[in-house]
């Protein structure tokens, strides 16, 4: 579905507008990232898709329909909604969590019982292992999983994400921003996700909206606002990633670390190699040269064939030529000049390492 905004104005009483004529639209299975500093009007933008905030001028409209003609509850259970506490009900067990929406449109036990399944088995989250365990009983990435799948449970097409991931540690942090750029591949709902965190936003946005002072400045690309600020205040804004991709520096200069493979099968002059925490197999020849990518599920039904035609990266090839590339994919190999494989690389990895070099050239 998509979400427009037309003119759309928030004033609070006695203070300069939060959000001012703002025209933007959504569009349908777009994760689209709203960033700016504190106080910018993101949050704002978000919370009057739902109608938790008013307009005070301007329409606001979802496939077209204007969001007054619904009702809050109708229009509230058709939409998705995380925040950066979670707030899940402690005195409710995780299955009863996730299906409070399902309850309240009166799904049967079975349909509800069969969806937290489903949800749980997206995050691998064993339901007989979490399902009934309370909140406390988890930890900080596991109970804004939970919050993520509660949004999710219904089914609605729109998801609003208010700094889901703002108060995690960095490592439980970038996990679930892997596992939310899974989900959304997997289910391409329309995500409006607020964050104050650049890295994030490129990491996941399809698009990037950014605010100043409750005026939108700037919309596009992750490429497009890394290359093309359009302001001083979008530059500064962006500051750590802007220098990194006007540099040219290559894969080799960032040092990054390959991994450990293991040796999966042996086919003839062939090998299939799988790696820690991926699903995908990779397979090379007998001197170690890239052949391709094979699922799980050919290996398993032994179709020793590469069944994914992934270009391979190489090691000096120049990062800003590299960003582009993640928008379809998670993971991509990287070859030496021999065609041999060394490692493989992630959007997040590419980003980490760029932000690591940076932050020492400046310090």
């Amino acid at each position: 579905m998509t979400v427009t905004f037309s003119e759309v104005t928030k004033v609070y009483q006695g203070k300069k507008p939060a959000v001012e004529n703002l025209n933007l639209e959504v569009h349908t299975g777009e994760l689209l990232v709203l960033i700016g500093p504190s106080g910018c009007g993101k949050t704002t933008t978000l919370r009057m898709i739902n109608r938790l905030e008013e307009p005070t001028h301007g329409k606001i409209q979802i496939d077209g329909r204007d969001i007054e003609k619904f009702k809050e509850e109708e229009l509230r259970r058709g939409i998705g909604y995380t925040v950066q506490q979670t707030g899940l009900f402690p005195h409710m067990t995780v299955k009863d969590n996730i299906e409070v929406v399902p309850r309240l449109l009166k799904w049967p036990k079975d349909k509800r019982d069969e969806r937290v399944r489903e949800l749980l088995a997206m995050v691998n989250m064993d339901f007989e292992e979490f399902a009934h365990r309370y909140p406390r009983q988890l930890s900080g990435g596991q109970q804004q999983r939970i919050g993520v799948l509660r949004s999710l449970a219904a089914d609605p097409p729109i998801i609003l994400m208010d700094e889901p991931f703002g108060a995690l540690d960095p490592i439980s942090r970038e996990v679930l921003q892997i596992e939310l750029k899974k989900l959304q591949a997997r289910l391409q709902k329309t995500i409006i996700f607020v964050t104050h965190d650049i890295d994030e936003a490129i990491r996941l946005g399809d698009r990037i909206a950014i605010f100043q002072t409750g005026q939108l400045v700037q919309l596009g690309s992750p490429q497009e606002i890394v290359k093309n600020p359009v302001n001083e205040f979008v530059a500064s804004f962006i500051k750590k990633n802007y220098q990194f991709e006007t540099s040219n520096l290559s894969l080799k200069a960032l040092d990054l670390a390959s991994v450990d493979f293991h040796p999966y099968e042996s086919h003839d002059d062939r090998i299939i190699l799988s790696i820690d925490g991926s699903d995908d197999f990779y397979l090379v020849d007998s001197d170690h040269r890239f052949i391709g990518t094979i699922s799980k599920e050919n290996v398993k039904a032994n179709q020793i064939t590469a069944d994914k035609v992934l270009q391979p990266i190489r090691v000096y090839d120049s990062v800003q030529n590299i960003l582009s590339i993640f928008k379809d994919v998670n993971t991509l190999p990287v070859v030496d000049d021999g065609n041999k494989l060394v490692g493989v690389i992630t959007s997040l990895s590419l980003m980490n390492a760029v932000a690591r070099l940076v932050g020492g050239n400046e310090s």
